[in-house]
């Protein structure tokens, strides 16, 4: 079993499922009965994603993580493939008859994605790989609303389009950096990414009640960059850089909270600090790299 959470990297469920819960907050579907299909909906496109990204990636997992569950043997490559394929495909059947009728394309859409980065070659990885996952992870935030309305009445919401903009700018950064954990980096260049990621939320400053937000992502970077501007001027080796992202992916749900600040329940942005403390006492046992 604990290969199984390894390799579906169970750590980062927690995220998972707060994009989905801040998602509907934001939107003020969370009431909608169609909420929880939605939850269930982004986590087995998400984790069968994971399972779907080892497949993908056991030739390489061989030479750079040879402690991954198909490398070691534990779960074979052919059993690994038909339970991602059979995850995506149970998300669509969920969408089908739980979303709303125009709702179920978002989800297509999300299993496009994921298919298209994990099996698109790694010219496909290279260029526009970051670009699908920050896509990916943006969209997420969007399942709740069109589960219940529809996409495109999911895009009324002002608020919801900004988080969801912000969320998308900080993962395509935080992807760029993960795109050096195999042959590590020099600490500038590392850097720039963490400082470019810690600008995120600038763009939800700017809206109204933005001085809570301001104190929130003072608190936030304050986390975030110190340790990258030590090792400025050191090679970052790869366990570096996989530190860095980790400790980033683990910060990731401050950035909904505060957006979740500016909604009309405040009050659940103190649970961000919470999200963000479960995926790090996961990540300790339930490697997700």
């Amino acid at each position: 079993m604990s290969a199984w959470l390894q390799l579906t990297r169970i750590a980062l469920l927690p995220t998972l499922l707060w994009d989905g819960i801040a998602g509907a907050f934001l939107s003020g579907s969370w009431q909608e009965s169609s909420f929880g299909f939605a939850l269930l909906c982004g986590a087995l496109i998400y984790h069968g994603g994971m399972v779907l990204n080892d497949v993908a990636d056991a030739s390489l997992d061989r030479e750079h993580r040879p402690n991954r569950p198909l490398v070691r043997g534990a779960i074979s490559r052919p059993l690994a493939l038909a339970v991602g394929l059979l995850m995506q495909f149970a998300a669509l059947c969920l969408a089908w008859f739980s979303f709303h009728p125009e709702g179920w394309k978002l989800v297509a859409f999300l299993v496009m994605l994921v298919l298209v980065y994990d099996f698109g070659g790694p010219l496909i990885r290279k260029s526009a790989g970051p670009v699908l996952l920050a896509l990916a992870r943006a969209t997420s935030l969007f399942l709740p609303a069109a589960a219940a309305w529809g996409f495109r009445e999911s895009l009324s919401s002002e608020l919801l389009c900004w988080t969801a903009f912000s969320y998308a700018i900080y993962f395509l950064f935080l992807s760029r950096l993960a795109t050096l954990e195999e042959q590590g980096a020099a600490g500038m260049r590392a850097l720039q990414y963490l400082v470019a990621a810690g600008m995120v939320p600038f763009g939800l400053v700017h809206l109204s009640g933005g001085l809570w937000v301001g104190i929130a992502w003072l608190l936030w970077a304050a986390m975030l960059l110190p340790a990258g501007f030590r090792d400025r001027h050191i090679f970052w080796s790869p366990e570096r850089v996989q530190a860095a992202v980790r400790q980033s992916l683990s910060l990731a749900p401050w950035i909904l909270g505060m957006a979740l600040l500016l909604s009309e329940t405040p009050w659940l942005a103190a649970l961000a600090p919470a999200v963000s403390l479960l995926v790090t006492t996961l990540a300790r046992r339930f490697a997700p790299e």
